[in-house]
């Protein structure tokens, strides 16, 4: 399946902010499982819909953040680039041309604020050319908070 990002905003049909139910019933797509986490005193509802995650907010429902894996069957574009078919280096570089200033950080991978997409690759800092393992994308402000150590409203 082929998923667009739009930076801060969503994933395809998937818009950040919007509530879990009116996802469920206007997106084609339908979760293979559900289950909640929680970090902190933070608590999520996932939805799991086989190709990617998503993360609601469990106290208002409204979706956050998405997680996705590269799958055979996963495309994740960015302005008509496939994100999985790049080498970490390449991902890193191509984001680099939106923002200047990613954030990396060892064994984990790199981030970028400006676009709320953070890419896991923990080889990278060792091997640049090592395959990524997981992309996120999140609303904006998300990843301000991990990476800048900031507040998360």
């Amino acid at each position: 399946m082929e998923y667009t990002i739009h930076p801060l905003t969503g994933v395809s049909q998937f818009s950040f902010g919007e509530s879990r139910s009116r996802l469920s019933s206007m997106s084609g797509i339908k979760a293979t499982k559900t289950f909640e986490e929680s970090s902190g005193s933070n608590k999520f509802i996932v939805d799991d819909y086989a190709d990617f995650l998503a993360y609601y907010n469990r106290e208002d429902s409204r979706l956050f953040y998405m997680t996705f894996v590269p799958l055979p069957t996963v495309t994740l574009l960015l302005d008509g680039k496939d994100l999985f078919s790049m080498r970490s280096r390449e991902i890193y570089e191509y984001l680099s041309a939106y923002d200047p200033n990613l954030f990396v950080e060892d064994y984990v991978g790199f981030g970028s604020t400006l676009l709320g997409i953070d890419v896991y690759s923990p080889g990278f800092t060792d091997d640049a050319d090592a395959r990524c393992e997981g992309i996120s994308v999140a609303v904006k402000g998300y990843f301000d908070a991990v990476y800048k150590g900031t507040e998360f409203k």
